[in-house]
């Protein structure tokens, strides 16, 4: 009986059998890691997306220009370039190109942004330096001033004079002026912003968090 069995465990018909049971199951956990992959995917690309579209509204929210300051990137590390081929086939092509622009635009604000912030950095520098220059050179020409002429009014009238002009120093370093900021640099920020879309509003979006719940 058992030399029997034994035939029959080793027979091809039921080795063929075990082989294909073997193969199912192993086509079964690689599609459902194709599918975890695929949900994990969709959920960091959404994530990335509300962040992106944050940050952008609080980009547009900024005004002044030394504000740029206070923004933060408009993202990190672009993860949906890293996952998108794991949506071929499963999203349509025009979902897929809606992202890619979206992201193509995300990529060209982020630019516009360090250019404006690089910008206002080297105004601040520029108008410093120069603020500077002058100071120095007109309370030299004060303190020349006093040193050949010895009388009390003359000096308090030159006192009172570098009194000023350190004032104005002072206003000068503080105040927000846009004197040295290219004017391309803030239409280059001006169009970028004006021009992305926000994709949390189109059908791609919709299409992402409903692949984040798929079993």
């Amino acid at each position: 009986m058992g030399n029997v069995f034994f035939q029959i465990f080793n027979s091809n018909f039921v080795q063929t059998i075990v082989m294909a049971i073997v193969g199912l199951v192993a086509y079964f956990v690689y599609k459902c890691q194709k599918k975890d992959d695929l949900r994990r995917a969709a959920t960091i690309v959404k994530l990335e997306i509300d962040n992106i579209e944050e940050a952008l509204n609080r980009l547009k929210l900024t005004v002044v220009a030394e504000d740029i300051y206070k923004t933060a990137p408009l993202y990190q590390t672009l993860e949906w370039f890293k996952v998108r081929n794991l949506f071929v086939g499963k999203i349509d092509i025009e979902y897929i190109n809606a992202i890619n622009k979206f992201y193509d635009m995300a990529i060209v604000c982020e630019d516009a942004r360090n250019r404006m912030k690089e910008a206002v950095h080297l105004n601040r520098v520029d108008k410093i330096n120069a603020v500077q220059f002058h100071t120095e050179a007109i309370l030299c020409k004060i303190a020349e001033n006093s040193a050949e002429n010895c009388d009390e009014t003359v000096f308090q009238d030159n006192l009172k004079m570098a009194n000023k002009v350190l004032m104005t120093y002072s206003d000068l370093y503080n105040k927000t002026s846009f004197d040295f900021i290219m004017r391309s640099v803030t239409e280059h920020l001006k169009r970028s912003v004006n021009s992305i879309f926000y994709i949390s509003n189109t059908p791609a979006y919709e299409k992402l968090k409903k692949l984040m719940k798929c079993k």
